[in-house]
């Protein structure tokens, strides 16, 4: 049996006023085949910069239903783009290393973009990005913080996704401050890539798990 990747694919829109006002921060989603076994479809408000939306798939697929899901993915955003937005920032797919849906089910969703810089080694971004994480998930649960994990994008070794479930902005700005190995670990990572560091509040209007047995 095949091992089961857990899946994500995250699009930045730029979203004008006249859909935000009329709620249309939400493109369909699109189909995916019965044997995946779960799925997330949300959308939210970027809390730093609110012209941008996020538009979030989540779901499990073993390796050979990978690339049939992507396509029909990717069908979907050309449809839907040019109706919902002014346009695409970007979109990725991501290969998580753990699960996404408690980060994405927390009241605040971090979403922490990486791109090595010139001459950067992708294996030790990977490397530190699996000890932050480690801090990031020992992090007691009565603080605020709910799951973290990172992924990599498809098809590309020089971009990665760190996301993160916080019961709060604050509970982030205190966890960052309350740790001296997490912020060593992002001073490290410095030096290999340029992060961007957005915070949405996730909707789930399309039905939050669904099981296929």
């Amino acid at each position: 049996m095949s091992d089961v990747t857990h899946c994500l694919e995250i699009t930045k829109y730029v979203v004008d006023d006249v859909a935000r006002a009329a709620g249309a921060l939400l493109p369909e989603p699109s189909a995916v085949p019965e044997s995946a076994k779960y799925l997330r479809v949300s959308s939210g408000q970027e809390v730093q910069e609110p012209q941008y939306s996020y538009f979030v798939r989540a779901w499990d697929a073993t390796e050979d239903e990978h690339n049939p899901l992507l396509d029909a993915a990717d069908a979907a955003d050309a449809a839907h783009d040019a109706s919902t937005t002014t346009g695409v920032k970007w979109s990725h797919h991501v290969h998580l290393q753990c699960e996404p849906y408690t980060a994405l089910d927390a009241p605040l969703t971090e979403f922490v973009y990486w791109n090595l810089k010139d001459g950067a080694e992708p294996a030790v971004v990977r490397a530190l990005l699996t000890r932050l994480m480690a801090v990031v998930n020992a992090i007691p649960r009565e603080e605020g913080m709910h799951k973290a994990g990172w992924g990599s994008v498809v098809g590309d070794e020089t971009k990665y996704f760190v996301v993160i479930g916080w019961d709060t902005m604050e509970a982030f700005v205190t966890a960052v401050a309350n740790s001296p190995a997490g912020r060593a670990l992002l001073d490290d990572l410095a030096e290999h890539t340029v992060r961007e560091v957005r915070h949405t509040v996730l909707n789930h209007p399309q039905a939050v798990v669904e099981a296929r047995l």
